[in-house]
């Protein structure tokens, strides 16, 4: 399809589809971590000159790094820095503050719907020149992205929705011929979505077949702009040229939820790793088994194999490393869904190109496909639409189907059980349609003391079918991961609710371990922050019962 054509109708339709779907449905607040690390960056680079969240409305919440005293966003800058100039308009100009719903609306908007709504023209124009018709590339756009887990995070300030539509506007530049534009669209990405750093280096392929090695290398110097500055800014935070989210060191603060779990994964039962592959493709949170137009989208790839596509070979490549690249990285380095998301959200970023492998298997197919096919292709869009509609009733919340499936489960006291299925389905529906993000200190110190609580119960409880030494060696590490926690808060003198938690759960896992000098020193450290804690007091009682 050659530039400036226009766009057939259908394919029109979906667009102005998805740009209502933008405009009606976007949030109108932070309900996350994410969220609001970013908001408190764009607040303190407009309101305050400086990146830090010290002086800003979201410094209570878990993604941040201390750096000489002062706490950073975790998260790549970029999309803040974007952000930071619609919001001196709105600030400045029109009085708007940072928590204001309307300014909320407007920067999604500007940096997420704007992006991706853009990116969603250049996949048009690439399903348009695969040749599969009007029809089949309005239903595959449409399935795109209303079918896949891309549609939840296009409605928050997040960086998923971002990075998808500046990678599908490099893979139309560069199936152009426009290797520098490509170079620099996939950069911007990779610096405000490090998963996008899959397609930055698959890209170089179809840069080079298109425009040979001046075209690989107008694609790297095209790089250059946004990883320059994007390494500038690192450097003047740190003073090296790694992402500031590299620096280990930067989460070991008093309150950091990331001294007991990864970025990419929280803590988990012995064995549960085992399961993670299945349930994230297929299981409860799975992408396959929510998104099952995505298993056709994958099977039509793996079709394309046995026959050469009559066109876009190259940019096929990109797109099966891409997604390949991605999934692979996640799933092996990640343990934990996507956090508290819906669905495996670092998915995101590939979803809309994996509907370049059934244009081309279509447009390569000599006879239209038969009633069965259709009806299969129906039921999976539909699944998968309904799916996305779940996950963008709050994105920032898990739906678990079956009440074993939650981490609550696995710590969980017997009244707490649901009786039925359907008792367990209310509760989720209720929870996902009212969680709110609170950012204030007081809520932020509660959580922190409930994430040392399951700690401390998940480390202690015995698990069947695991021997007295494996039970011993876990129990360690959970108590080698608490204390030096409780030695910050000590050390800062900390409000005494976390602190509590902390070493009664230090003098359960010490008597546990057979320890019972230390298990005691840490019970009456107990009852001195909170007094009559009676989980200290019956673990002092049970000590002089073995004595």
């Amino acid at each position: 399809m050659k530039d400036g054509e226009r766009l057939p109708g259908p394919v029109r339709s979906v667009l102005a589809l998805l740009a209502i779907t933008l405009l009606l449905f976007t949030k109108d607040r932070a309900d996350s971590w994410a969220d609001g690390s970013r908001l408190g960056t764009i607040q303190g680079l407009v309101e305050h000159g400086t990146l830090a969240l010290d002086e800003t409305d979201f410094l209570w919440q878990g993604d941040k790094v201390r750096l000489d005293g002062l706490h950073y966003s975790h998260q790549p800058p970029m999309l803040a820095l974007l952000g930071a100039l619609p919001y001196a308009v709105l600030h400045h100009g029109l009085g708007r503050g940072i928590t204001d719903p309307f300014t909320y609306r407007i920067l999604t908007w500007c940096i997420v719907g704007l992006p991706l709504w853009l990116g969603a023209v250049a996949l048009a124009r690439l399903l348009l020149a695969s040749g599969c018709g009007a029809r089949w590339s309005a239903f595959l756009l449409f399935a795109a992205f209303f079918g896949t887990l891309l549609l939840p995070y296009s409605l928050v300030l997040n960086q998923h929705g971002t990075a998808a539509g500046l990678t599908l506007l490099a893979f139309g530049a560069v199936a152009r011929g426009r290797s520098a534009r490509a170079g620099t669209l996939l950069a911007l990405a990779s610096t405000i979505d490090l998963t996008a750093v899959f397609p930055a280096v698959a890209c170089a392929l179809p840069a080079l077949r298109s425009s040979g090695v001046d075209g690989l290398v107008r694609y790297g110097l095209g790089a250059l702009p946004p990883l320059g500055f994007h390494f500038g800014v690192n450097w003047s935070l740190v003073g090296d040229l790694l992402p500031v989210g590299l620096h280990l060191e930067a989460f070991e603060y008093p309150y950091s939820p990331f001294m007991l779990m990864a970025l990419t994964g929280g803590e988990q039962a012995p064995g549960a790793q085992v399961l993670y592959l299945w349930r994230a493709l297929f299981g409860y949170t799975g992408y396959f088994s929510h998104h099952p137009i995505t298993v056709l989208a994958v099977i039509s790839g793996l079709l394309l194999l046995l026959r050469r596509p009559r066109t876009g070979g190259s940019l096929l490549v990109a797109a099966a490393v891409s997604a390949v690249g991605i999934a692979t990285y996640y799933l092996v380095e990640s343990r934990n869904f996507g956090g508290s998301a819906f669905g495996m959200r670092w998915f995101a970023v590939f979803s809309p190109l994996l509907a370049l492998f059934p244009a081309a298997w279509i447009a390569g197919r000599e006879r239209p496909l038969g009633g069965l096919a259709r009806t299969v292709i129906g039921v999976a869009t539909a699944w998968s639409v309904a799916a996305a509609a779940l996950g963008s009733v709050q994105p920032w919340s898990k739906f678990h189907y079956f009440w074993p499936q939650k981490p609550e489960a696995v710590i969980a006291r017997p009244e707490a059980v649901p009786q039925d299925w359907g008792t367990h389905l209310q509760r989720e529906w209720f929870h996902v349609r009212t969680v709110r993000m609170r950012f204030d200190r007081e809520s932020y110190l509660l959580w922190f003391a409930d994430h040392l609580h399951r700690h401390g119960k998940l480390r202690t409880r015995e698990f069947p079918g695991m021997s007295e030494a494996d039970q011993r060696a876990w129990t360690r590490e959970g108590l080698d991961k608490l204390r030096p926690i409780v030695e910050l808060l000590d050390g800062t003198n900390a409000p005494s609710g976390a602190r509590t938690v902390g070493h009664y759960w230090m003098g359960r896992m010490h008597e546990l371990l057979d320890e019972p000098v230390e298990a005691r020193r840490q019970y009456h450290v107990t009852i001195g922050l909170a007094g009559n804690h009676e989980p200290a007091l019956k673990g002092l009682r049970r000590l002089e019962q073995t004595d």
